[in-house]
């Protein structure tokens, strides 16, 4: 289940990435082993401790190739026949995927777990059924946006949940006007869409880590 299109979740700063996954998680769990899964887990590792990971995907061959990779990061890593059952020992999932069918719900999450949901880029997309979405305390990239195409859509749609029961945007816990995580045993989740400043910022930030490092030219136009 590989996802393409949503913006990875390294927008988030040092400080508001451990208010919401408890800064003791240690073990992840990744749905969907394409480049976004790949990019996904490399933020979770710049903060987090991770231990061990767990990854699924669709196409088993892309799971074990994924795998194969971060065991050569000396990470315990596991290909699991349940990932479901993966997903309630972990501490952080990710869902990167292109399903049109929601798949993690309630049972599939213990007290405690951040979950970054980023596949449901449109609204055909949809990973995180409704009654988790309620249950958990949400945080968007942008709430409009997310109430037409991400999961936050289906919740609406379904009558889970209305768009005023998001606790915050991505930008109000970046510049510290919401808090994140309130408590340790708070389910957390990230419904992410994907917006163009997103993308601006990461480029801007690219450029200056090139020219940092002299592999960066400028351009005169006329």
């Amino acid at each position: 289940m590989e996802m393409t299109g949503s913006p990875p979740l390294i927008v988030l700063s040092k400080q508001r990435l451990t208010d919401l996954a408890r800064p003791e998680s240690q073990v992840a769990m990744i749905f969907g082993c394409g480049s976004q899964g790949r990019v996904q887990l490399a933020a979770l590792r710049h903060q987090l401790d991770i231990r061990r990971v767990f990854v699924s995907d669709k196409d088993d061959a892309t799971a074990e190739a994924f795998a194969s990779e971060i065991a050569r990061d000396g990470i315990d890593v596991d290909v699991p026949a349940k990932p479901k059952l993966a997903a309630r020992a972990s501490d952080v999932i990710v869902t990167a995927t292109s399903s049109r069918v929601a798949f993690l719900g309630p049972s599939d999450v213990r007290a405690g777990t951040f979950i970054a949901a980023i596949g449901a880029d449109n609204p055909e997309k949809s990973e995180i059924e409704p009654a988790l979405m309620a249950k958990a305390r949400v945080v968007t990239d942008l709430t409009e946006q997310c109430s037409h195409m991400g999961d936050l859509h289906h919740a609406i749609r379904s009558g889970a949940m209305q768009a005023a029961a998001v606790h915050s945007e991505l930008g109000e816990l970046v510049r510290g006007r919401k808090p994140g995580r309130r408590e340790a045993h708070e389910i957390t989740l990230f419904d992410g869409c994907g917006v163009g400043i997103q993308d601006v910022a990461a480029s801007a930030r690219a450029f200056e880590l090139a020219r940092a490092a002299g592999a960066a030219d400028t351009l005169a136009l006329q």
